[in-house]
């Protein structure tokens, strides 16, 4: 059912706590966990109980991040216009920034539904299970216990020391932070649209209304808003190795997800061990008590944010006497609202009123063309409206196999939106995208996207807009689905392989080159389609390593050494194909557009293709690139047929590829650039003390990607500083009779306190091209130099209510 369309209901806990929660209070409970904490402030949580874990967990996290935390926690409260007036903004991160205002009526009108209460007490697999609820008990109360210990005003971040809005937290706060992560690649994304959405005055007004839609606006507002397949903000690379493709034949994992480098969804690496039940380390998103990303004793993966839709719109047609009625099956249905307020910096306060239909909230973006009229309004329908992800990922942390961890996902399909690539310690590779997925097939969308701007819509930014009039066009139910709506797992791409898996965010359908997927809803991702560079280099790589031609060794196939070699070669797909024509380009084309570009010539001829600190030549390329593009770009098209080798050849008589040389050999000239800088040479993160940190690694079709401002008026970055890309990078190594072995790195650190030690100690590492161990043995972790051991008991759970 529609977010923002539920009533708080249900009462909670077993007869022998009905006296506490009709108090408000949760049971008591009692917490006793040991953090071990080795070099990079990487915690290691070991504990009896799920409840305990979650205290480890949140205690370690807090100490590092509290700030982060606290500050989401103000959006999910409703509170960032009280605090920091309504006229800022969300940091944007995952999913786009908005105003103050707009995300306070949004998370106002998610509080006032009631709907994450109701779903923590809904029966059978839509409510987290007992083990998940007490992890989220327990790390709730862990925060609590950190914050209590420092005081608000001792907290050593200057983020947040002493400011109000630093407050302790509830159970339902996590889940709400949860909820959000969830609902990343839907609701999240249309906020302003949903509070932009208001009735029309009167009808002969809505007549009268612009509708001035078209496929460029509909394309800038697809790309504002994060939808039109430019995964800038969020993306990711994974590779799963089988026993074929490995060297001797155990499996192996390479995840790398790209992700921001600021806020809350960053990533955080933990180890959290329940004896018997439970032993997994890898990384989490900031909020999350159990891995996300990682491995345990038989099985790592990672994920790719996949090409799937997690909604859909529906066109509703109005009633022509109330433009808050729709018809349905020939019947005339009124729409609900719902009036929020919260209040404002300076007193005061602000009021909304949202409007929802069956499928769920009405949403307006009139400059596009979807605008309210006497007619037409569109709604939104978010399959992700759901906190199965909370068991889906606990599951998958206790798997004992490729198959059993598929299982997991299969049993609770919470798997919001990353696809699944991972392999285990008897060699099996495998990939999913066993995500959350509304059930729109090939012929609904061929029979239910109405003529006119419905059409539009979907042609200019593959967003699937239904005819809502009829029950015809409803989301589809599977037998194998757990809820209704979405597709089951015989509907989803799954694949088992004995040599590789890859993925960096194609979709499925070339997921291993000798074994093409296909016969899925177009919904979920596409076939026969332009793959990017990025999953053209992936499988380029795999090929060279089976041949050993790739310069890292003579013997065929993968090894944990070979694959971190190959990863920390800092390729560039774009610049191996073009790099040479573009250097024959500068030589026919001495000036552009009045600027000499003569002295970039040779620069651009010894362009070693890389985005390597000191590879000369390398910003020119990547500035040229970023203002290159478009249909005249490559001489030779898509051909179906080589899907992971065309498009190709640099179209050197192409005016938009020659005035982008001019433009880039501009550019680092009024910047005061060297035209033979390399990526070293201006692309950096801040470390303690503002000091400048080299990064290397590039956006021009890398697998080691890296995204850096290069826009001058920037209010968010530095010209230069990296905002996105390679996060937690794991290698992992899954043995038959012994534990996994493998390396990573969390490329940013695991604090944003910028006083902390470890804000930039990795980072410094990863400048210089290193990795650390992976400690997950008992025997490991005691050996590390750096330990310090932390024994934690609470003999009472503080927190009220969910």
């Amino acid at each position: 059912m529609p977010i923002g369309h539920r009533l708080a209901h249900g009462a909670i806990g077993a007869l022998a706590a009905a006296v506490a929660v009709l108090c408000g209070v949760a049971p008591a409970l009692a917490y006793k966990v040991k953090i071990r904490e080795t070099s990079y402030g990487i915690p290691h949580v070991k504990a009896s109980n799920y409840g305990s874990a979650g205290y480890g967990v949140g205690y370690a996290f807090a100490k590092q991040n509290i700030c982060t935390f606290a500050d989401n926690n103000v959006t999910t409260s409703a509170r960032r216009s009280k605090y920091f007036g309504p006229d800022g903004e969300t940091q944007a991160s995952a999913a786009p920034a908005v105003n103050n205002l707009d995300s306070d009526l949004f998370w106002q009108s998610v509080i006032d539904s009631g709907r994450v209460e109701e779903l923590l007490d809904a029966k059978g697999v839509q409510s987290p299970s007992k083990d998940a609820k007490r992890a989220i008990r327990g790390y709730a109360d862990g925060y609590n216990a950190y914050l209590r210990k420092v005081g608000v005003d001792g907290i050593p971040d200057p983020r947040c020391s002493g400011e109000k809005w630093v407050k302790p937290i509830k159970p339902i706060d996590v889940w709400r932070r949860i909820y959000q992560a969830d609902l990343l690649a839907s609701s999240q994304n249309f906020i302003s649209d949903f509070v932009a959405a208001t009735p029309p005055a009167s009808t002969m007004s809505a007549r009268q209304a612009p509708r001035d839609a078209g496929a460029d606006a509909l394309e800038d507002w697809a790309a504002e808003i994060g939808l039109d397949g430019d995964t800038a903000r969020i993306g990711s690379n994974a590779l799963g190795v089988g026993s074929e493709d490995s060297q001797n034949g155990n499996g192996l994992v390479l995840g790398n997800p790209h992700f921001p480098w600021r806020g809350i969804n960053r990533f955080w690496d933990l180890h959290v061990q329940i004896p018997g039940e439970l032993n997994a380390i890898g990384a989490s998103l900031m909020g999350f008590p159990i891995v996300n990303i990682g491995h345990n004793r038989h099985v790592a993966w990672s994920h790719t944010v996949s090409t799937a839709k997690r909604f859909t719109f529906f066109e509703l047609e109005l009633d022509p006497s109330d433009p808050t009625r729709y018809m349905y099956d020939g019947e005339s249905v009124p729409m609900t609202s719902r009036t929020v307020t919260v209040p404002v910096k300076g007193g005061g306060s602000e009021s909304h009123t949202f409007w929802y239909s069956r499928f769920g909230p009405i949403l307006a973006r009139p400059g596009v063309g979807l605008t309210w009229s006497d007619t037409t309004v569109f709604a939104l329908g978010d399959a992700n409206d759901q906190l199965r992800s909370a068991d889906t990922w606990l599951a998958m942390n206790k798997s004992k196999s490729a198959k059993d961890l598929v299982a997991a996902q299969s049993k609770f399909q919470g798997n919001p939106w990353v696809n699944t690539i991972g392999a285990d310690d008897k060699g099996r590779a495998f990939y999913t995208d066993d995500t959350v997925v509304p059930n729109v097939t090939q012929e609904k969308i061929d029979t239910c996207i109405k003529p006119g701007l419905s059409t539009l819509i979907y042609g200019a930014t593959g967003i699937i807009p239904l005819d809502g009039s009829t029950s015809a066009c409803n989301w589809g139910d599977d037998p194998d689905a757990v809820v209704k709506g979405i597709f089951g797992p015989s509907n989803l791409p799954i694949q088992y392989r004995d040599d590789y898996v890859a993925n960096a965010n194609d979709s499925f359908w070339q997921t291993n080159a000798a074994d093409p997927l296909t016969g899925f809803s177009p919904i979920i991702g596409c076939v026969d389609c332009e793959q990017g560079l990025r999953t053209r280099l992936g499988h380029e790589m795999v090929q060279e390593r089976m041949a050993a031609s790739d310069g890292l060794g003579s013997e065929p196939g993968f090894t944990l050494k070979n694959l971190q070699e190959m990863w920390l070669g800092d390729r560039s797909l774009g610049a191996e194909l073009t790099s040479d024509a573009l250097a024959q380009i500068c030589a026919d084309n001495p000036t552009i557009d009045g600027v000499d570009v003569t002295e970039a010539c040779p620069i651009l001829a010894a362009y070693d293709d890389t985005g390597k600190l000191d590879s000369p030549g390398g910003w020119l390329f990547n500035i040229w690139w970023r203002h290159a593009g478009g249909p005249a770009f490559w001489s030779n098209p898509f051909d179906v047929n080589q899907p992971l080798t065309t498009p190709n050849t640099l179209n050197q008589g192409n005016p938009g590829s020659i005035e982008a040389l001019g433009e880039a050999v501009q550019e680092l000239r009024d910047r005061g650039i060297p035209l033979d800088a390399t990526y070293g040479d201006v692309q950096f993160a801040y470390g303690r003390n503002g000091k400048k940190i080299p990064i290397h690694g590039c956006d021009t079709g890398c697998w080691q990607r890296i995204v850096s401002n290069t826009d001058p008026d920037s209010d968010e970055y530095d010209y230069g500083e990296v905002g996105a890309g390679s996060s937690t990078v794991q290698f992992t190594e899954l043995r038959r009779d012994k534990t996994p072995k493998g390396k990573w790195i969390l490329i940013y650190g695991q604090s944003e306190n910028p006083e902390s030690k470890h804000y930039d100690d990795q980072t410094k590492l990863f400048s210089k091209g290193e990795l650390i161990p992976m400690l997950y043995t008992n025997e490991q972790i005691r050996s590390d130099p750096n330990l310090k051991i932390t024994r934690l008991k609470e003999k009472s759970g503080k927190g009220k209510g969910k």
